[in-house]
C-alpha cells in the first residue's frame, strides 16, 4: 500500500536521474508504485512504500547524493498538507537577518554579523548573544529601525507560500528572535495571522541596549507552537515549521514536518527535509500542491 510520497523539486530533473532512483530505494528496502509531475520537469511525486520503522533522513540523504542539486522530501500521505505553518522570519520569510541590518545602521555590522553567525550555527548561546548584539545598538534611534522594516526584502516565494496556503485555510504564525519593529510590517506584507517577535526597550526616541521580556529564544518558539496546536486542536502531523538557525531547532523538531530553509548544518543534520537549490514555493510541493494551485501575488 502507498504510504509515504517522495516529492523532488528542482531544475535539473531528468528521466535518466529519475530512474536512477529505483536502485537507491531498492536498496533501503523501498519500492516505486507510480510518479506525478506537480509542476513539468521542475517537482515530482514518486509514490513509495516505506517498510514500517525505516528512518527516513537516511534514505532523504541518500536521494540527495544521487541528485545533488534537487530539493528532497520523504512525507506520509496522511495530512500531508498542513493546517499551521510556523515560519522563522531573518534569512527565511525574510532575506537578511534584521539584527545585522541594525547593526549596520549603528555603524558595527560586522561584530554583530560574526555573533549572529555564530548563534545561528549553535555555536554559542543564541539568548546571550542576543543581548550582548542589542548592547551594541545602543543609542540607534528607533525611526532607523522601523524604516528597516518597511525595507527589507522578502525571500523569493515567501509571498506564494502564504497566500497559497491562507486561500487553503492553513494558519500561518512567524516566529522570529528578531524584532517587532521589522516583524510588524513583514506580517503585514505577507498578511500572516500572528507573529511573536522581541521588542527594543526605548526611551527618548532611542534603543537604550535592553529587550522587553519575555525573549523570545529556542524554547519560546516551541512554546508557541505548542500553543497554536493546542488552541485548533492539531496534530503533530499536521504542522509545517520552517526556519534556518539553531534557535529554530526545537520549534523545527516538534512539528509533524520540519523543514531547514538554507539552514545551518546543525539544522539540516535536525531536519526532515531541507530546501538549499530552489525558494520557499517548495514548501507547497512538498505538501502536494501542484502548480496551477499557487497563488500568484
Amino acid at each position: 500500500m502507498i504510504d509515504h510520497v517522495l516529492c523532488l523539486v528542482g531544475g535539473s530533473l531528468s528521466q535518466p536521474k529519475i530512474d536512477s532512483l529505483q536502485a537507491v530505494l531498492s536498496a533501503r528496502g523501498i519500492s516505486i508504485s507510480g510518479s506525478d509531475w506537480l509542476s513539468a520537469n521542475y517537482a515530482l511525486d514518486i509514490y513509495v512504500e516505506v517498510p514500517i520503522g525505516l528512518e527516513i533522513r537516511p534514505v532523504v540523504q541518500d536521494v540527495r547524493r544521487a541528485l545533488p542539486k534537487v530539493d528532497v522530501a520523504l512525507v506520509p500521505m496522511d495530512n500531508r498538507r498542513k493546517s499551521l505553518m510556523m515560519a522563522d522570519m531573518d534569512s527565511t520569510l525574510i532575506t537578511s537577518e534584521s539584527i545585522v541590518e541594525v547593526g549596520k545602521a549603528a555603524g558595527v555590522e560586522q561584530k554583530i554579523a560574526f555573533m549572529t553567525g555564530q548563534a545561528m550555527g549553535g555555536r554559542i548561546d543564541f539568548t546571550q548573544a542576543l543581548l550582548d548584539r542589542v548592547r551594541l545598538v545602543s543609542g540607534t534611534p528607533i525611526k532607523i529601525v522601523e524604516e528597516l522594516g518597511q525595507q527589507v526584502e522578502l525571500s523569493p516565494g515567501a509571498e506564494i507560500l502564504c497566500a497559497t496556503m491562507k486561500r487553503n485555510g492553513a494558519r500561518i504564525v512567524m516566529v522570529s528572535g528578531g524584532f517587532t519593529s521589522v516583524a510588524e510590517p513583514v506580517a503585514k506584507r505577507l498578511k500572516l495571522d500572528n507573529f511573536v517577535a522581541n521588542e527594543f526597550a526605548v526611551a527618548d526616541g532611542r534603543l537604550t541596549g535592553g529587550l522587553k521580556l519575555p525573549i523570545v529564544d529556542s524554547t519560546m518558539k516551541a512554546e508557541v507552537l505548542v500553543g497554536e496546536a493546542e488552541e485548533l486542536d492539531l496534530e503533530v502531523s499536521q504542522i509545517l515549521a520552517v526556519g534556518d538557525g539553531a534557535n529554530d531547532l526545537p520549534m523545527i523538531e516538534a512539528a509533524g514536518l520540519g523543514v531547514a530553509y538554507k539552514g545551518k548544518s546543525v539544522v539540516q543534520a535536525a531536519a526532515d527535509a531541507a530546501i538549499n537549490h530552489t525558494d520557499l514555493t517548495t514548501l507547497l510541493y512538498f505538501q502536494g500542491y501542484r502548480e496551477h494551485e499557487l497563488v500568484k501575488t
